[in-house]
């Protein structure tokens, strides 16, 4: 009898239960977010978002004074607008990615594309769909979108002809119209990540060669050598960690 009477209570609890999500709305819940990402130009003249579609991602720009939308960038078909920063008040660095199934998360491409806000002077700045020279087969990544400069950008660049386990990265900046670039720093250790300081200069490399051992790597200021200087080691052990850090070393703010 007490077994009957649990059995019951469990089967109504659970009609109940039933009946209840069956009243809740989950459309609201399920449906994907219009906008995704967004970015307001430093100046506040225009706003631009990423828009997730049924097979890429998309950007729209739009103008704050009454948000129209006045500039779009749409990939191809499984690609996807990964990542997106504004350089000056009127142009965007798109970094690109790529999506293969359902369920797969896109992944970078290491392809930078620039657009204006008004929608045109859209190209392709680097990566290697660019095509042409050698120095184009590289992989490329934002680093530094320069708050003072209304052009330029820093970017980390990957070579691909070298061998993954032993290239040597380096910081290139990158005019974000054409597409130029010049080699400002090389690490001098494998699988490297750069820091900059506020002014826009590079002033560590964090990676690891083939001990598998990190290294952090310091390069001075600009104004304290003449020419272009190779990094240092930044730290010889844990008691120096700390000053490679601090005042000691970076003088970052």
């Amino acid at each position: 009898m007490r077994n009957t009477l649990m059995a019951a209570l469990l089967g109504a609890g659970c009609a109940l239960l039933s009946a209840g999500a069956g009243a809740v709305d989950l459309e609201r819940y399920l449906r994907d977010d219009a906008f995704t990402n967004i970015k307001i130009s430093p100046d506040g003249t225009y706003v631009a978002a990423s828009v997730p579609l049924q097979d890429a991602t998309a950007i729209a720009i739009l103008r704050t004074a009454d948000m129209a939308l006045v500039g779009s960038f749409r990939p191809p078909s499984n690609n996807h607008a990964g990542s997106f920063d504004w350089v000056g008040n009127q142009r965007l660095v798109i970094g690109l990615a790529q999506k293969l199934g359902r369920l797969d998360r896109p992944r970078p491409t290491g392809e930078l594309y620039g657009i204006n806000a008004d929608g045109k002077g859209g190209e392709l700045l680097v990566g290697y769909r660019v095509g042409g020279l050698n120095d184009s087969q590289v992989s490329a990544f934002l680093t530094d979108e320069l708050a003072d400069d209304e052009r330029n950008v820093l970017i980390a660049v990957w070579p691909f002809a070298e061998n993954p386990y032993t290239r040597i990265e380096r910081i290139e900046r990158m005019d974000a119209v054409t597409g130029r670039r010049m080699v400002v720093a090389r690490s001098p250790v494998q699988g490297a990540e750069f820091t900059t300081d506020n002014s826009g200069e590079v002033r560590f490399a964090l990676g690891s060669s083939s001990d598998n051992v990190q290294k952090l790597y310091y390069l001075r200021a600009r104004a304290h050598r003449r020419r272009q200087a190779p990094m240092g080691p930044a730290h010889a052990g844990r008691r120096d960690r700390r000053h490679a850090l601090g005042d000691r070393a970076g003088h970052c703010r």
